[in-house]
């Protein structure tokens, strides 16, 4: 398929990894079950868990960077075998709770690093097709993963745990077959805690990745309302709980049919307009919920914010890597995977707000006037001095800005 063998590990390692990521919703369940937790705290864990998610993006980049990509994953999944295994372990609500948030960090370090190595093993005019591929094996492995966690707490609750653990070190396996890639050396100009947050705070004093991260967190606020009001949203438009699962997995089914045939052509969109119309189809996607709640018309809404997912998310990684100075892609990529899950933080209770306040129709109508904004907001990036790239940085991103 034009694309090294070393990338195709990463990618059944990527894969083998997502079967078993600890889901927070199942391990509620579990702890629901093994009556450790009421249901009344199954929120503050989720919300631990979610809180490991968004340090991991900016911490896990820059330790990327400083110890290099394959090292980072290997040590995350070794990591997460044992955070799995004691967590089945362990009965007290505070050590569970402090397990929780190291699982929600440690799902997440390895994905700046992953990131990162697609730049070592995959050549320019590839990545984004190979960005486009490792989303996809992300989407496989993370379909088969729930249902695997729902068989296993119908069985064998610990189950969950086991699989947890064995598929993190099935993608340390992989990783260890993966070459070498050299860390970034400290500055000797500063100390290291100090250069440490250089390197965090350093996308974001770049004008043309500031940007572009605002407008990504902005969409972010939109699309992972998926996560959050939009279930409510659906049950309060009259559709049962069986009929809003069906609705919802068009979502992964979509993602794994179209991604492959969509990687071969999304690199050849010009500069910033993948991310103008990606965002379009988020904002549509919502909005359509506005006019109408029955099964076939959420179905076909959830089919338009789909694509706009597939279309912006491996390009947006394709984007910033050809933007971030050499040695520091991985904490360039650990913004975005920052600045996406604090969407979640942020936009899923703006969201709930608004629904509960002013009614479901008016966040449709919100959620599509805040995407057409941020299409906007994204198109406008290429006017920011900085944006076109030298053909000597980076020559097919700069012949795709011009």
């Amino acid at each position: 398929m034009g694309l090294k063998r070393q990338f195709w590990i990463l990618w059944l390692g990527t894969a083998v990894n997502r079967v078993g990521l600890l889901v927070p919703g199942f391990l509620g369940l579990y702890l629901v079950q093994r009556e450790i937790v009421d249901r009344s705290a199954v929120g503050l864990i989720v919300g631990l868990y979610g809180a490991g998610l968004v340090s991991a993006g900016l911490i896990g980049g820059v330790l990327s960077d400083r110890f290099g990509a394959r090292r980072t994953i290997i040590a995350a999944q070794l990591g997460s075998a044992v955070n799995a295994v004691v967590l089945m372990l362990v009965g007290q609500v505070a050590v569970v709770g402090a397990l929780v948030y190291v699982a929600g960090f440690l799902s997440t370090i390895n994905r700046p690093a992953s990131a990162g190595l697609v730049v070592t093993v995959v050549e320019e005019q590839q990545r984004a097709r190979a960005y486009g591929l490792l989303y996809w094996a992300q989407n496989i492995g993370g379909s088969a993963g729930p249902v695997l966690a729902g068989l296993f707490l119908s069985i064998y609750p610990p189950g969950i745990f086991l699989l947890w653990a064995v598929t993190s070190i099935g993608y340390a396996a992989f990783a260890w077959a993966l070459p070498e890639d050299a860390p970034t050396p400290v500055r000797t100009t500063e100390r290291r805690p100090i250069a440490f947050l250089t390197d965090i705070v350093e996308p974001f004093r770049r004008p043309v990745m500031a940007a572009f991260l605002c407008m990504t967190f902005l969409l972010a606020c939109v699309y992972l309302q998926r996560q959050s009001t939009l279930p409510l949203g659906l049950t309060a438009g009259g559709l049962s709980t069986e009929q809003i699962g069906m609705v919802l997995a068009i979502n992964p089914i979509l993602v794994i049919v179209l991604q492959p045939v969509l990687s071969l052509h999304a690199g050849k969109l010009r500069g910033i307009m993948p991310f103008v119309i990606a965002a379009l189809f988020v904002a549509v996607g919502f909005g359509m919920n506005a006019f109408g709640s029955g099964i076939y018309w959420v179905g076909l809404s959830v089919a338009v914010w789909t694509l706009g997912e597939i279309l912006q998310a491996p390009m947006t990684a394709a984007f910033i890597a050809a933007r971030a100075p050499e040695g520091r892609v991985g904490s360039f990529q650990g913004s975005y995977f920052f600045i996406w899950n604090l969407g979640l933080v942020i936009g899923g209770p703006i969201g709930t707000l608004v629904s509960d306040r002013f009614g479901f129709l008016s966040l449709w109508v919100s959620l599509f006037v805040l995407g057409v904004l941020v299409s906007i907001g994204y198109s406008l990036i290429r006017f920011i001095p900085g944006y076109r790239l030298s053909a000597s940085d980076t020559p097919s991103e700069a012949a795709a800005s011009a």
